[in-house]
Formats: structure tokens, sequence, C-alpha cells
């Protein structure tokens, strides 16, 4: 399961470390939305330190401990 974060300077670091372990290693990220639309699957690329984040993009990272989720049964 994923959240998706939208990319600002406060958290800009911490997910560009998510990104550089990628979706197979917990806690990284699967993928990364520009704001343009475009996809990038971080499961199927290889060398994950040249994707670079910008400001305004979103990355879809794994939940970890002391996320809210909200179920609905």
């Amino acid at each position: 399961m994923t959240v998706p974060e939208v990319v600002t300077n406060q958290n800009m670091e911490y997910l560009r470390n998510l990104v550089k372990k990628g979706a197979n290693n917990w806690p990284g990220a699967k993928f990364i939305v520009r704001p343009d639309g475009k996809l990038i699957d971080l499961s199927v690329l290889h060398n994950r330190t040249d994707q670079h984040l910008e400001i305004g993009y979103t990355v879809e990272r794994h939940l970890q401990d002391n996320d809210y989720v909200i179920f609905n049964r």
C-alpha cells in the first residue's frame, strides 16, 4: 500500500532517500508522479539515483508506522 506525498522544501531529502530505496525495499517508494501526469515506475527503473525530484512532484511512498489510515467496512 502506498500513500501520495507532495514534494516540498521540508521533505525533499526524506523523499529522495525513499526513492533511492525503490519499490522493493521497505520503507521506500513505488512511483513518482510529475505535475504533467507522467508516472515513473521505480520498480522497473534501473538507476534510481539519477531520478531527481522537484517541488510539486508527488511520490507514492510505502505506508509507515504512525501513518493515519481510514477503513470503511
